[in-house]
Order: structure tokens, then C-alpha cells, then sequence
């Protein structure tokens, strides 16, 4: 069977990773933003994910005929009122890195007990000349006392998914695709186009 292309939204080889694991089975085959020669910066001005990751998807539009995914995800934090939220990648700053976002998180949660979290994901899917389709998916949890475990991205070596002892940067990639945020949107996306 011949793999379709998908255009992936986004310059996170993490992602790009994610993605293909997601949707192997799918024929389905995720390229990057590199791929087809979209070099610019999207800026991200939404205050909600699903805002966010239509923006992104209608940036790059006028570039390729491929049908376009982008996903914007993020981690809402109940003791912080939902931060970092859609900041989720710029919480420490504009620039920061993965590390300097956990830092502030873990700093920002010192002496807090209730340490409930969840991931969201709205996945955003364009196709030429179609109207825009939005999925959510959300996988709740806690954040753990300190980072542990060198896997996936981003806060995964803070956040310990429910009726889990581990981090995602500590379980297995095929566990993280089978309970993630990502992986829950991606299965509604699944089941309404393949």
C-alpha cells in the first residue's frame, strides 16, 4: 500500500516521531514544514488550542496541495488555574527551553499538595478546498516532585498519566501512544477519516 503524506505543522521532530508512531498502521506518512519548504514563523495569537492550531494550519495552506495536520497541546495545571496552558512552550520565557519550563513549574508548585494535571491536544486537519476539522483529546494526571526519565518531550519527565506510578518520560513510547492526549485525538481524527 502506498503511504499517503500529511504535511505536519510543526518543527518538533518529537512530534513528527509521535506522529508517525500514532498512525502507523494508518498508511499514513507525516512530513515536515522542511519538507516542503515552509521556513517562515507562525505566530501563535490564539487563546485556546483549537485557536492556535488554526492558525497554523491556514498559514501554511497557500504552500501545499497535502493535506495539513497541526496540533496545539498544552498542560493545564488545577492549582495554577489551568497554567501554563496554551504558554505551555513558552512558559519560562519566549525562548526557553524544555528544561527551564519544568523548572518554573516545579518552582511554581513548591509547598502545593494537590498536584492534578491534565494534557490537552486539539488536532487541527485541512485539506485543500475543505473546511477545517477539530479534535480534542486530554489525558489526565498529576505532576510529579522531580523529573524522571529521558523519554518523549516537552513536561513528559514531570507528568505521571492516572492508574500510572511512572512519568511519560519514564513508560514506554507505546504506552504514551496508547493513553496520551495526542494518542485520544489522533483515534477521533482516525475514526472520522480512515
Amino acid at each position: 500500500m502506498d503511504k499517503q503524506q500529511w504535511v505536519l505543522v510543526t518543527q518538533n521532530k518529537g512530534k513528527v516521531k509521535e506522529f508517525n508512531l500514532l498512525f502507523k498502521e494508518s498508511g499514513i506518512e507525516f512530513i515536515t514544514l522542511d519538507e516542503i519548504g515552509f521556513k517562515k514563523e507562525i505566530e501563535e495569537t490564539g487563546t485556546t488550542f483549537a485557536e492556535n492550531a488554526l492558525i497554523k494550519v491556514e498559514a501554511v495552506r497557500p504552500f501545499t496541495d497535502l493535506p495539513l495536520l497541526s496540533d496545539d497541546s498544552g498542560l493545564a495545571v488545577e492549582a495554577l488555574n489551568g497554567e501554563p496552558g496554551v504558554y505551555s512552550a513558552r512558559y519560562a520565557g519566549e525562548n526557553a527551553t524544555n528544561k527551564e519550563n519544568r523548572t518554573k513549574l516545579l518552582n511554581s508548585l513548591k509547598g502545593i499538595e494537590n498536584r492534578k494535571a491534565y494534557f490537552e491536544c486539539t488536532l487541527c486537519f485541512l485539506k485543500k478546498e475543505s473546511l477545517p476539522l477539530d479534535f480534542t483529546g486530554k489525558c489526565q494526571g498529576s505532576i510529579a516532585l522531580s523529573e524522571s526519565g529521558q523519554g518523549g518531550f516537552g513536561y513528559d519527565p514531570l507528568f505521571i498519566p492516572d492508574n500510572h506510578q511512572e512519568t511519560f518520560g519514564t513508560l514506554p513510547s507505546q504506552v504514551k501512544a496508547s493513553l496520551s492526549h495526542r494518542a485520544k485525538a489522533s483515534n477521533l481524527l482516525k475514526h472520522h477519516l480512515l
